[in-house]
């Protein structure tokens, strides 16, 4: 399984645990299915670790190690600008397209979840995954 997560499933699993953010994060950890970012992604999670938690650039830098050790990195070849209100989004479209996902994994409600696309891979919530990731456990 090839799974995307966006920004803020990355900032929930690794600042606040015991969420499912956080249980992904460990089974990304545990490499029970195949994560990937990309270059963009990684971008704003620095970003957002700096405004919005103030971590200092050792905790960044840390953090940003961690997220590269749980997964595979991607350079998206390809322009999406189907968000127009975060160009942000479309970072995190591209990554999936380039990776070839299965799911996108985020908590976005106001622009990527309800987003009608044509892309193979699913935008779901992170209960959702959770809940499809013990279902084809069980079944295998």
């Amino acid at each position: 399984m090839r799974v995307v997560f966006d920004t803020n499933i990355f900032i929930s699993g690794l600042l606040f645990k015991g969420g499912i953010p956080s249980r992904l994060i460990d089974l990304a950890h545990d490499k029970k299915f195949d994560l990937f970012f990309s270059p963009e992604i990684l971008e704003e999670i620095k970003r957002v670790s700096q405004l919005k938690f103030e971590l200092t650039l050792h905790e960044r830098d840390r953090l940003l190690s961690f997220i590269e050790k749980l997964g595979a990195k991607v350079y998206p070849s390809q322009e999406v600008s189907l968000i127009k209100n975060d160009w942000t989004d479309n970072r995190i479209l591209e990554c999936a397209l380039e990776a070839e996902a299965d799911y996108l994994v985020t908590g976005d409600k106001k622009h990527l979840l309800h987003l009608t696309h044509s892309f193979s891979f699913q935008i779901v919530l992170p209960t959702h995954f959770y809940k499809i990731y013990y279902t084809n456990k069980s079944s295998v």
